[in-house]
């Protein structure tokens, strides 16, 4: 492979941070979420299609390459059901007519009901994954078990633009004046300056203007807001733990 300084210093980092697993598979995802930057897009064949010329290789050896990171040895057998441990969280707010109730697969204790105000958050987790971002919905994968492999790639190259551009933007010079909501899912509200560049966008104009400039990559700790907590209330929140089917 053609010795490019900035992406083995990317293996290096997605190596360093994932101990546990092996080699080729932390060079896989260091090539696909290096590709899915500058690509901008998570489509197979256009990070093939960039990754190729850029590290003297054919279009067909890097996308089997590619390939490899979320093939499994062997086929599946086949579908099989599961049981799936679960939670039911439950919040009734004071003059709300309708409660929260809220399934997931964490355990009571380390879970909160309040975190579904976080949702708009998710929505905009999808848009990123989606048209603002990776264009998953261009994908025709129909294996979980692979799409699986592959949005631990995403996430790797989603955390690190964040993590750049929340870096960026906490050392601007008028840096934004968000305050914290008061109760969950409440708006954020912000000071005078409004942002007009997103963190996300912010973060893929640093990576690649390093890559052009030839500089070291940034890489950043990440600035991620502290998780909201549950208002006071009159009674406990309600948490069921069960079991139900899934696929």
């Amino acid at each position: 492979m053609s010795r490019q300084p900035e992406l083995y210093q990317w293996i290096d980092t997605v190596a360093t941070h994932f101990p546990t697993i092996s080699k080729p598979q932390a060079m896989g995802l260091a090539l696909w979420s290096f590709g899915m930057i500058i690509a901008r897009s998570r489509s197979l064949t256009a990070v093939a299609d960039l990754l190729a010329p850029l590290l003297g290789q054919s279009f067909n050896t890097m996308r089997e390459r590619l390939r490899d990171t979320y093939r499994e040895a062997n086929a599946k057998a086949g579908y099989r059901r599961a049981e799936l441990d679960c939670t039911l969280l439950g919040y009734w707010g004071e003059e709300h007519k309708d409660p929260w109730l809220v399934l997931t697969d964490l355990a009571p204790e380390s879970a909160d009901a309040c975190w579904y105000g976080l949702r708009a958050w998710v929505e905009q987790g999808f848009k990123r994954s989606k048209r603002g971002g990776w264009q998953w919905q261009h994908t025709r994968m129909d294996d979980p078990a692979r799409a699986e492999r592959l949005w631990m790639a995403m996430a790797i190259a989603t955390w690190w633009l964040l993590s750049v551009g929340g870096e960026a933007e906490a050392q601007a010079d008028t840096p934004l004046d968000i305050k914290t909501p008061s109760v969950p899912g409440a708006v954020r509200r912000r000071g005078q300056r409004w942002r007009l560049v997103g963190i996300f966008q912010r973060g893929w104009s640093l990576i690649v203007a390093a890559l052009l400039n030839h500089q070291l990559l940034p890489v950043k700790p990440g600035r991620p807001e502290g998780w909201p907590g549950l208002p006071e209330i009159n009674g406990p929140a309600l948490a069921i733990c069960g079991a139900g089917g899934g696929g």
